[in-house]
């Protein structure tokens, strides 16, 4: 695990709208038995409440995909989309009140070799330029590019398992940022258009 400054349980003991916007520019790190690889998060969404319709939890329910919702702030939620692409979301706020910011992209940072090969089965040179810029685009290609799966769940960050650590290292960097819709979430109606989505907006020459 890096020697850098991890970010404390108390960062994520927040409400997920700050959260959200102030893990932008921070890093993410997964450490495991094939290698360590990160990359610097560039887009969050947030979900929070029970009045949010776009939420898992709304309503209060509780099943066992979201029960981790309900927990601790800093444990690892991920769950399924089309049975096949694992999305990454971190536990926010307090105990019992359902709040959770889904890492939807990241701009690699190390370990190139293991994620060229896990997204695309090629060596970093031989990627196309389409192929390199979508390397952890999307909350799909960012869990499978740093190796994140549902073996995961329930896991607190910055903890090692076995021989597997997934670590949110703090930045000096503030990034501006731009607040959008968020994605996907169209059945949510009026509460697909709150502006909970996150990202760095002036660009990665910082990085």
């Amino acid at each position: 695990m890096t020697e850098f400054k991890l970010l404390g349980k108390d960062f994520f003991e927040r409400d997920a709208l700050s959260v959200a916007r102030d893990l932008l520019g921070k890093v993410i790190e997964v450490t495991d038995g094939t290698g360590c690889c990160s990359a610097v998060i560039t887009e969050t969404e947030s979900y929070s409440g029970f009045e949010d319709k776009a939420s898992h939890a709304f309503g209060g329910k509780v099943t066992d995909r979201n029960r981790v919702m309900y927990g601790e702030a800093g444990i690892i939620y991920v769950y399924l989309v089309y049975g096949m692409h694992v999305l990454l979301n971190i536990v926010t706020g307090d105990v019992g009140f359902p709040a959770a910011v889904l890492i939807r992209s990241a701009l690699p940072k190390e370990g190139m070799d293991l994620m060229a090969e896990r997204r695309f089965k090629k060596r970093p040179d031989q990627l196309t330029v389409k192929e390199l810029a979508s390397l952890a685009k999307g909350p799909g290609n960012l869990t499978k590019a740093l190796g994140i799966t549902m073996e995961d769940y329930g896991r607190q960050i910055n903890k090692i398992y076995g021989q597997k650590s997934i670590a949110f290292i703090d930045s000096a960097y503030t990034p501006e940022y731009l607040s959008s819709k968020r994605i996907g979430v169209d059945y949510a109606k009026e509460w697909a258009q709150v502006p909970w989505r996150f990202s760095i907006r002036d660009g990665f020459s910082k990085f």
